[in-house]
């Protein structure tokens, strides 16, 4: 049983990589727009 948890740990951290992998490619245009920063971090208005 101690097989299958780690073959199963395993597989879940390969998917969760993949991901991470796929939605920085996919979202990492917006997330470095710096329109996207500059409403995530607003300055005070003079």
């Amino acid at each position: 049983m101690k097989k299958s948890h780690w073959i199963l740990i395993v597989a879940f951290v390969i998917v969760v990589w993949m991901a991470l992998m796929v939605g920085a490619s996919y979202f990492g245009y917006e997330y470095k727009s710096p329109v996207r920063i500059e409403n995530w971090k607003p300055e005070p208005a003079p």
